[in-house]
């Protein structure tokens, strides 16, 4: 039985991590979708609804199996594939953290650079950038 508790466990997970994906992606690119933030009430109204809709897949994906298992009698399995799967989607949280740290590692190249400001003859001021950490241009130059 734990070989299928493992199973169902990791399908439950990896199902729920992919719906996550589907649903940041099309949150990220909503302005894109529609043209624009949608108007007025409809913006956090569509938000509100994505989120009673993922509340509720999450819900099923989660705890809809145990449930049924803990309904007939068993109850050690129930519970069992219920934290395998939590324990699942930790494991899925540490690889994508991991993930967001290695780009973004990749992308500053590892260098940090300081906050100092250069003073343009023209009154604005510019930050350091680049793997050296070199002052920007000034507008004029």
């Amino acid at each position: 039985m734990n070989n299928i508790i493992f199973k169902y466990a990791l399908g439950h997970a990896v199902g729920a991590a992919l719906y996550i994906a589907l649903v940041a992606a099309f949150m990220t690119n909503v302005e894109k979708i529609f043209g624009g933030e949608p108007d007025g009430y409809l913006g956090p109204m569509l938000f509100l609804l994505v989120f009673v809709i993922s509340a509720a897949v999450m819900g099923l994906l989660i705890f809809a199996r145990p449930a049924i298992w803990y309904l007939d009698g068993k109850r050690r399995e129930a519970l069992s594939l219920t934290f395998a799967t939590i324990g699942a989607l930790v494991v899925i949280a540490v690889l994508v953290f991991a993930g967001l740290f290695a780009i973004r590692g990749e992308q500053s190249g590892g260098t940090a650079c300081t906050l100092e400001a250069k003073l343009c003859p023209d009154g604005s001021y510019v930050g350091r950038t680049g793997p050296n950490c070199e002052f920007s241009p000034c507008p004029d130059e």
